[in-house]
């Protein structure tokens, strides 16, 4: 008998925007002032799984021999456009937030960076619904660098198109905001145990850094017959085993599960003195992140 309580954080997507082909199929370097800054996209492999995460380097150079200010690269200032090759249309696709970035963005408000001249500004994004279909597809990236400065030049940067294909057996599903369903973590965690699992339950929660993860108590069987119960935290992005835990108590589940609203918020480190409490969807303004 298997006993699963569900747990769903809303990670803040915005939904689904188009953009228009000739935005998509643009090329060059910047409109209002092309040459100043290049745009470089880069995928960590082209060939995916479908379920399978997607990791996106991207980087802007100053190609000029003065210094410029711009907008440092972050959920504010980027946006991936990924879509099949033999189709223009694109939907847009946020890569992975921490909740303190996202914070930390709206109180901080622009964050600008000075470029040399030659000198880049890098960063990789995790990505974790540009495979859920299969067939050949290309990404882009765009960027608003000057937007918020005090520069008086304006327009956007465009990317490179990456091309990347999705193939094979599916790892597993994902729900609407990228998340790995609790009865997949299930299973990573029962690979664990050297015996039939009898019962399972599990919490999503967010770690210190924000990042969320779910959080997996087994009852199994062992060789002796005894049941014993024991705990994992599974990442809900690479969809892997993070770590084993000490079990979560029961105390530490909400009195009523609201499916699509409850969250747990994990203060401290698992296994430790900790308590787990229900919290608020983060806000929708922002959404993305770097791998960790």
């Amino acid at each position: 008998m298997k006993k699963i309580l569900v747990g769903f954080v809303l990670l803040g997507l915005t939904g689904c925007s188009l953009i228009s082909p000739q935005s998509w199929r643009n090329t060059k370097i910047i409109e209002s002032s092309a040459g100043e800054l290049a745009l470089k996209l880069a995928s960590d492999k082209s060939a995916y799984q479908p379920g399978e995460a997607m990791l996106l380097k991207i980087s802007v150079t100053n190609t000029t021999k003065k210094p410029i200010l711009i907008r440092k690269l972050n959920i504010q200032t980027l946006g991936f456009w990924p879509g099949r090759n033999t189709e223009d249309r694109r939907v847009q696709r946020y890569p992975v937030v921490s909740r303190l970035e996202e914070k930390a963005l709206k109180e901080q408000g622009v964050e600008v960076a000075k470029l040399d001249p030659g000198q880049s500004l890098t960063r990789s994004f995790l990505h974790t619904r540009m495979t859920e279909d299969t067939g050949q597809f290309v990404a882009q990236a765009q960027m608003e660098p000057y937007a918020g400065t005090d520069s008086i030049r304006t327009g956007k940067l465009y990317s490179n198109v990456v091309d990347y294909q999705v193939g094979g057996k599916p790892l597993f599903l994902r729900d609407s905001k990228g998340l790995m369903f609790l009865d997949d973590a299930v299973k990573l965690a029962s690979e664990r145990i050297p015996g039939a699992v009898v019962l399972s339950d599990g919490l999503l929660i967010e770690d210190n850094m924000g990042f969320y993860k779910w959080w997996i108590n087994l009852d199994y069987r062992s060789a002796e017959g005894k049941q014993v119960k024991v705990g994992y935290l599974i990442d809900p992005y690479f969809g892997s085993v993070w770590s084993q835990a000490k079990p979560f108590k029961e105390s530490m589940k909400p009195d009523r599960a609201v499916a699509g609203n409850t969250g747990f918020r994990l203060l401290g480190s698992a296994g430790a003195n900790t308590q787990a409490v229900a919290s608020k969807p983060p806000a929708t303004d922002f959404q993305g992140g770097a791998k960790r």
